[in-house]
This record gives C-alpha cells, structure tokens and sequence, in this order.
C-alpha cells in the first residue's frame, strides 16, 4: 500500500492567535504533512509575520485584498504538492493521530 502525502492549506483572516495555536498542534496529528501553506487573506493582525517568522518551514501566502475563504482555499490548493489536500480552519486543533488516521 503506497503512503499519500499531505498539504494542509490554512486559509485565515485576522486570527493570528487561533493560527498559531492551529500550526502548534500539527504535530499531535503523528506522521507529518509534507506541507503546510498558510494562506494569509489580507490580515491587519501581524498573522503573515507571526507565521513567516516561526521559521517552521510553512509556506506564507499573501493576499492583495480579502479575496474570501473559497478563494484564499484555491491559491493554498494551487501550490500544494501532496497527494491530498486537508483543509483546515485556523482555528482548527488537530487531535492526537490525527494525520496516522487518514
């Protein structure tokens, strides 16, 4: 059985706290996604800067203006590697396992 890879794509907007706690719990999920994109829709927070600044090797996006969920979801699908696509809200806490059970 071959192994899938994960991209996770984070849309967010203004939740920089709630994305931050989002990204700290990927590890709970157990084998880790090959990517994680954080798409940061036109935030007035710091999101893009607290994120980039982890040095966790996510990848950033940053929009030009407030282009939506659905929109910020497709630039995130657009550079993704994976052979899946998970999708998660910021504030989304991945549960322990998580990522072993897909």
């Amino acid at each position: 059985m071959a192994i899938l890879t994960i991209s996770v794509v984070i849309p967010t907007h203004d939740t920089r706290e709630l994305t931050l706690r989002c990204l700290a719990s990927l590890h709970r999920g157990g084998a880790a996604p090959a990517e994680v994109i954080v798409v940061d829709d036109a935030s007035s927070d710091g999101t893009a800067d607290a994120v980039g600044g982890r040095g966790s090797g996510v990848v950033v996006v940053e929009t030009d203006g407030n282009v939506g969920f659905s929109q910020a979801v497709n630039l995130g699908a657009e550079l993704a590697t994976g052979d899946l696509i998970l999708v998660l809200n910021s504030d989304t806490e991945v549960g322990e396992g998580a990522f072993d059970a897909l």
